[in-house]
C-alpha cells in the first residue's frame, strides 16, 4: 500500500497488514521518524536509531523488510508468573491453565 500526506506521495511509507483471527486485521505502517508528532518527545527519546540515521539506500532497504508476525496471546499469558494464583481465583479457572 502507499500513502498520500497532504495531496502528495509518500515513498518513504510502507504498509502492512496481518489476519487476527477470523474477524480482525492490524495494519502496521513503516515510516521515517521526523513524520512523527510526539509533542512531550517521550516517544522520541526512545528511538535506538532515528530514521535520519540511515542513507536513503539503508532507508529504502529497511522499508522492504517484511514486518514480523504476530502472536496472538490471550490475557492470561500476560500475567506475571508471582500473580498467577490471584489471577486464577479472579478468573475462576485452575492456575495450571494460566
Amino acid at each position: 500500500a502507499t500513502v498520500r500526506v497532504d495531496g502528495h506521495y509518500a515513498p518513504e511509507w510502507r504498509f502492512f497488514q496481518h489476519r487476527l483471527g477470523r474477524n480482525h486485521w492490524v495494519t502496521v505502517a513503516r515510516g521515517p521518524s521526523r513524520d512523527i508528532q510526539d509533542v512531550v518527545g517521550e516517544f522520541s527519546a526512545s528511538f535506538t536509531r532515528p530514521s535520519p540515521s540511515f542513507s536513503a539506500e539503508s532507508w529504502q532497504r529497511e522499508l522492504q523488510y517484511e514486518s514480523a508476525a504476530f502472536d496472538e496471546l490471550s490475557v492470561a499469558r500476560l500475567v506475571p508468573n508471582d500473580s498467577v494464583t490471584e489471577y486464577a481465583v479472579i478468573a475462576g479457572c485452575e492456575p495450571a491453565l494460566v
